[in-house]
């Protein structure tokens, strides 16, 4: 997916139409995901920050870089 594993500490890969919120296991957790309904349920079951994958770039720190 062209993904840099470097930006996460795990990368999960689920069917479709799982459950994502099963698998949040930490309250400073961030999901991002393409899927509306799937970052509405997460945020609303797991209270954690939700983004769409258009906002990644936005969530990098390129002062560290």
């Amino acid at each position: 997916y062209k993904l840099h594993t470097a930006m996460f500490d795990e990368i999960i890969l689920l069917e479709p139409n799982s459950p994502k919120a099963d698998y949040v296991k930490h309250d400073r957790a961030i999901f991002v995901d393409h899927d509306f309904e799937q970052r509405q349920n997460v945020h609303s079951v797991c209270g954690i920050p939700v983004f769409d994958v258009d906002a990644v770039e936005c969530l990098i720190d390129k002062s560290s870089m």
